[in-house]
């Protein structure tokens, strides 16, 4: 969105104070910027959806504004944010070779692995993320997604560490066979 669609929408809120999680990196200067020219408009830059929805988990109604602002953008520190997609043209990334139509998945937006499957390649960026016992894994599953093999992979990753908690919640998202938190 543009800053004038986010001043659009502030004033068809009629809020007293409207918290924006622009989910994107591209978003957020378009969101501070909105920010400078309406002052009931806060920004907790969350770059990406699972670090907007760890923001929005935090939020409590009973708190203030900036107790609210503080525990959200705390939040955002506590999730590393994986995206699996399909690679449209083969390449070569930081040393890592990838052939066009492979899984790739990126962390925290940088390219960390390519494999044949969406669920291999998660599953390696899973563990250069630092997979451990008790990491809490929430797997929000794209249209593409098969629901069996992402229950195989979510049994596979409880199995392999300790306490490992998995969700697995559809997400409907189109070009993405999986966005995911790692907690």
């Amino acid at each position: 969105p543009s800053v004038e669609q986010f001043l659009d929408s502030a004033r068809a809120a009629g809020a007293r104070e409207i918290i924006l999680l622009p989910n994107n990196p591209n978003v957020v200067a378009a969101a501070r910027q909105a920010a400078t020219q309406d002052l009931r408009l806060h920004v907790v830059a969350a770059r990406s959806i699972p670090q907007g929805i760890a923001a929005l988990l935090a939020f409590s109604p009973e708190q203030s504004l900036q107790t609210n602002l503080d525990s959200m953008g705390n939040a955002l520190a506590s999730v590393t944010s994986l995206e699996v997609t399909n690679a449209v043209t083969s390449t070569t990334v930081g040393g890592l070779p990838v052939q066009e139509g492979q899984s790739v998945a990126l962390t925290d937006g940088e390219l960390v692995a390519a494999a044949d499957s969406p669920e291999e390649v998660l599953k390696l960026a899973l563990a250069k993320a630092g997979l451990g016992p008790g990491a809490l894994v929430t797997l929000y599953l794209g249209q593409q997604s098969n629901r069996e093999e992402a229950q195989d992979l979510a049994d596979q990753l409880r199995s392999e560490a300790d306490g490992v908690q998995v969700d697995l919640i559809y997400g409907g998202q189109p070009h993405y066979h999986y966005l995911a938190s790692l907690e």
